[in-house]
Order: C-alpha cells, then sequence, then structure tokens
C-alpha cells in the first residue's frame, strides 16, 4: 500500500508557505515601504486620492496572489524532501536577504512617512513620528514646523511653544523651516499642502508670521525678532499669553542688551534663567577648558536638563551669537 503522507507533507508546505509569503509581501509593501509606494502613487496616478499604506499593502497582495500561488508551489517542489524545519529556514533566509539588500535610509523613510501623514492632514500623528530621532534632517524640521503650525486648535503659538521640545539637527538654519516642494520625499504630497493653503488664509498668514519669528530665533537675531513682534506688544502682553521660546528670548535679549525699553518680566522665565545659569557655571567648573573635550561633556550635561529651551540653543549651537 503506498503511503500518502508524502503528499499531506507537501500540501501542508505548499499552504504554509503560500501564507507566509503573503504575510511577507503585506508587511514589506504595507509597514517598511508603504509611505514610498504611496508616494509612487501620487505620481503616477491620476486619481487625486492618497492611498494609506494598508490600502496599498492590500492591493498589492491581491494583485499578487497567483503569482504567490505559484511561487509557493515552485519552492515546495525544490524542498520535497526536506524537513518543515528546512523548508521554513531557508524561507525566512529568503525574507531577511530580501530585507538586508533593500534600501532602508531611516531618515527618508520619516520624511515619506512625515509627508504623507501632513497631507492626510494628521498633524500630531506626524509629530510622533521620529520625535526622538537626533538627527532630523532639513526635510524633517521643515514637516515638523508645518505640523506644529497646522495645529491651530492647540493655540496660534503652538509651533513657539514646542518646537524646542523636539531634537535638533547640529547645522540648523532658519531655511530649515521652510518646506522644500522639489524635495523628493516631499513633492508627491506638495498639492495637498497647497491645497490646505488655499482652504485657510487666515491660518496661513498666523503660520507664516510665527514662523518668520521663529527664523529670527534660529539665526539669533534677536533684535530684529523684538522688532518684529513689535516692544509695544510685549510691554502690554501677560507673559503667560507668550509661549515658551517667545519669554525665553525676550528675558535673553534684557540680559545681554545693556540698554532696552523692554518693560516685561516673568518671575517664572527669571527663575529658570538663574538656574540655567547657576547649573552652567557648576558644569563648566567640573569640565574647565583644560580637560579633553570638555565642551562636547558641558553641551551633553546641559542638554539633558535645558535642551528644550531657548538658551541651550543659543549658547550651544551649531555656531556662536553673532553678538
Amino acid at each position: 500500500m503506498i503511503s500518502i503522507k508524502p503528499y499531506h507533507h507537501l500540501r501542508r508546505v505548499r499552504f504554509l508557505t503560500f501564507v507566509l509569503f503573503g504575510a511577507f509581501v503585506f508587511g514589506y509593501c504595507s509597514v517598511l515601504k508603504g509611505d514610498f509606494l504611496s508616494a509612487i502613487w501620487l505620481t503616477i496616478s491620476p486619481f487625486d486620492y492618497c492611498l494609506s499604506p494598508f490600502a496599498i499593502g492590500f492591493a498589492i497582495l491581491l494583485l499578487a496572489t497567483p503569482l504567490l500561488w505559484w511561487l509557493s508551489g515552485r519552492f515546495t517542489r525544490l524542498f520535497q524532501n526536506q524537513s518543515l524545519s528546512v523548508c521554513f529556514f531557508s524561507l525566512f533566509s529568503l525574507f531577511f536577504v530580501i530585507g538586508i539588500i533593500t534600501n532602508g535610509n531611516e531618515v527618508r523613510t520619516l520624511e515619506y512617512r512625515m509627508a504623507r501623514l501632513c497631507a492626510e492632514r494628521k498633524y500630531e500623528e506626524a509629530l510622533r513620528v521620529g520625535e526622538r530621532f537626533e538627527h532630523p534632517s532639513s526635510n524633517v524640521v521643515a514637516l515638523r514646523t508645518l505640523a506644529l503650525s497646522r495645529l491651530t486648535d492647540k493655540g496660534a503659538w503652538f509651533l513657539a511653544e514646542h518646537f524646542f521640545d523636539y531634537p535638533l539637527p547640529n547645522n540648523l538654519q532658519s531655511h530649515f523651516l521652510q518646506i522644500d516642494s522639489t524635495s523628493k520625499t516631499i513633492s508627491p504630497f506638495w498639492p495637498y499642502f497647497e491645497k490646505e493653503q488655499q482652504t485657510s488664509h487666515g491660518q496661513v498668514f498666523s503660520e507664516k508670521r510665527n514662523v518668520e519669528l521663529m527664523k529670527y530665533l534660529i539665526d539669533r537675531q534677536i533684535p530684529k525678532f523684538i522688532q518684529s513682534l513689535t516692544s509695544a506688544y510685549i510691554n502690554t502682553t501677560r507673559p503667560e499669553e507668550l509661549p515658551k521660546a517667545y519669554r525665553e528670548a525676550i528675558y535673553l535679549y534684557t540680559r545681554i542688551t545693556p540698554q532696552t525699553f523692554i518693560d516685561h518680566y516673568d518671575p517664572a522665565t527669571a527663575a529658570n534663567y538663574s538656574d540655567f545659569l547657576a547649573f552652567q557655571r557648576k558644569v563648566r567648573l567640573s569640565h574647565p577648558p583644560s580637560v579633553p573635550f570638555s565642551a562636547e561633556a558641558q553641551r551633553n550635561m546641559l542638554r539633558n536638563t535645558y535642551g528644550h529651551t531657548y538658551w541651550y540653543y543659543y549658547f550651544y549651537g551649531s555656531y556662536s551669537p553673532t553678538y
């Protein structure tokens, strides 16, 4: 009597390999490459609709089902005399090799994902993407600026309140805050950003003004920031009505400018600045210039406590203050 166990074995292997092939295709196209494929879809598709990565992964899985079934049969026949463990080990090795040889640029992946989420108006989710990423690119900074500016339901000053809460690149410059519509990772989603601007004129004006003020702070041009914000407005506005970055910049201006007509005293900001200077002196005493890498040590120690402040950026950014 002929045993039919080998045929049961082959059918089981073929079914499992088909399922694993399908799971890999779906995960690869939706999780690993979903945002990139969404950008490709917007580039080549005649429809003005942004597909989510999971929709793209599911669509590709449906289209590739016949091919996956054929590949699973070929794989089963290739290893028909091997055990299940050998078949699965070979299969996972194939998946691993595909993952290794695929371009996995983390920064570009972040840019595609943030651009897609901003195009879908999911600004809070876009901010959570790579929020602790230590070396963001200029595109990541620009998209983060856009997301913070568009969250007007959080307040008109939300950008200046939280911009320095996120890690910033060592070579940060003011033009990093501006979206580059020609960038490869942003250009497919740019029409969505423009459409949002056309439907909210008042919001765009406020957004542009806040970005311009932040550019002055990034370039350390505090006098121009004061002039643009107007000293009269500063003197007549209660400190708690201004965002954190503006309060810190205004107080710093009163400390480094011998003669100023700014009458804006915030006890909480003054106390925080005194604590900042005291901690700075303590760190400098423990890491004098004679100690190797003292500047880097001072910067790292201060960043742990005050890295979210404008003062830290002003004194320990990529270049020294201009005055």
